[in-house]
């Protein structure tokens, strides 16, 4: 694992909830995972295709897009376009450090 992806571990273990009264707030523990797991994701999906490029990051981000459905229709809680946008960003990093 190189030192971005160490960084990105260690920021999603240590990342405390902030501004617990809003509803989804753009900093906070659950938008380190949705970062770290996209960008792991992506390396995952790359290392099995064997090469990096559109297919990983397409299937990591629906994976993203699957958890925002559950949460909204099994759970009963809110679609977070910030939570995609932070797969995104997870996605984005693994797709340029992948180059």
């Amino acid at each position: 694992m190189n030192f971005i992806g160490t960084f990105v571990l260690g920021l999603t273990i240590t990342t405390a909830d902030t501004l617990p009264h809003e509803p989804d707030p753009w900093w906070g523990r659950d938008k380190a995972l949705h970062f770290a797991v996209s960008y792991t994701a992506y390396n995952v999906f790359s290392s099995v295709q064997g090469e990096g490029g559109g297919e990983p990051a397409a299937l990591a981000l629906s994976m993203g897009v699957l958890k925002e459905l559950y949460d909204w229709k099994i759970k009963g809680s809110s679609f977070s376009y910030r939570d995609l946008l932070y797969d995104a960003g997870g996605i984005l990093l693994a797709l340029v450090l992948s180059r």
